[in-house]
């Protein structure tokens, strides 16, 4: 049985009580639940690494009192690894995926599927999962949940808004060798997507 972000972290902080508390939380390819932690969180911290700067690089402060949230769509290689690397390390692995049969549901100790493609739920997204195990425990949790009723409706409205001057834009400046892409805050990791991701690979 598939279980709630909500069960997991449950069982979590079960597990990490009994060895001292949680100590760190890594976020490796995934962003947005870093700078709420970094933020709001007091008696533990967290950071961002690339899948293969934590397989090549893996932080000595990694250990059992540690959670590495992992996500990969498709289950890139290096990202399997990452997780491989944490669970061997004695990590409590968190793999946020595609759906149940990639090569990350595979090897994380607690999995996460998310919405994707076309049709994609962004308020069931990896981002919002990602806020989502960030939200536990937080004593604003509840206006939280509250919100991630709003949100679907939010970015629909947004996308009819945007679209007819996206295209426009996208007319206008495709032929331009360099995009910039400027964000901070809560805004860095989809600035970082849409830069290396969208622009950079998907886009050619």
């Amino acid at each position: 049985m598939t279980k709630t972000v909500k069960e997991i972290v449950a069982e979590i902080k079960e597990t990490l009580d009994k060895k001292g508390g949680l100590k760190h939380v890594y976020f490796v390819a995934i962003f947005p639940g870093l700078y709420l932690l970094q933020s709001e969180a007091k008696t533990f911290s967290a950071t961002t690494y690339t899948s293969n700067e934590f397989v090549h690089a893996t932080p000595k402060e990694l250990d059992d009192r540690c959670v590495a949230v992992i996500c990969s769509l498709k289950a890139t290689a290096e990202t399997v690894e990452a997780v491989k690397k944490a669970n061997s390390i004695g990590a409590i692995t968190i793999a946020m995926t595609g759906n149940m049969d990639t090569g990350m549901a595979k090897v994380g100790q607690y999995v996460v599927t998310y919405s994707n493609g076309d049709d994609q739920v962004y308020s069931d997204s990896n981002q919002a999962n990602s806020l989502r195990i960030g939200f536990e425990g937080w004593d604003k949790y509840d206006k939280a949940m509250e919100a991630y009723k709003y949100i679907d409706e939010i970015v629909a409205e947004g996308k009819e808004n945007c679209l007819a001057a996206a295209k426009e834009w996208a007319d206008k400046e495709k032929d331009e060798p360099v995009f910039y892409v400027l964000a901070s805050g809560p805004n860095y990791g989809v600035a970082y997507s849409m830069c290396c991701c969208h622009f950079m690979e998907m886009q050619w």
